[in-house]
């Protein structure tokens, strides 16, 4: 196990910011792979009303003194409907830990598990890569429905295709 002195670990983030910024400035490709640290834990908060407006659960997290950096109600593609599940970002700070001890929120008694994502691979939504997230990429956008230089949620084709173009693994 690794053990980082605060003087260390300050000297460390500032390296980072700078590596970053000079990367930005240069406008280099690259794809940032976050420290485990960084990470926001990932929790779904089922038995919940279907209902129930994302912002009231963040204000009543929030009031709890959890920082939720991003919150998203789960949904039935195939049946078009949404479901009494929310999946949250919740950034490790203070009593982050604490979240899956909470057992009511919005006035529902509820149940917090972690999130677990799908076994299959995970593609990036800017450059159309893979094992990577388009948060962390700073790769040039590539389509994966039309192979155009934008990202895929830009595209002006709008449908589901048959057979997406692909491009050549970089």
């Amino acid at each position: 196990m690794l053990s980082f002195h605060r003087e260390t670990f300050i000297v460390f983030e500032e390296s980072r910011v700078q590596i970053l910024a000079i990367l930005n400035e240069k406008k280099a490709e690259y794809i940032l792979n976050e420290s485990s640290s960084y990470r926001p834990i990932k929790i779904m908060i089922k038995q919940l009303s279907e209902d129930t407006d994302p912002q009231d659960i963040v204000e009543d997290l929030s009031s709890r003194g959890y920082v939720v950096n991003r919150i998203s109600q789960m949904r039935n593609y195939k049946l078009k409907m949404l479901l009494p599940m929310f999946l949250l970002e919740i950034k490790k700070t203070g009593n982050c830990k604490n979240i899956y001890n909470e057992r009511n929120i919005c006035y529902f008694r509820t149940k917090i598990e972690t999130y677990r994502r799908k076994t299959k691979a995970m593609i990036c939504y800017n450059c159309s890569g893979f094992y990577h997230a388009a948060r962390n990429c700073h790769l040039k956008p590539k389509c994966i429905k039309c192979g155009g230089e934008h990202a895929t949620r830009d595209c002006k084709i709008k449908g589901k295709l048959p057979v997406p173009k692909m491009r050549k693994l970089r």
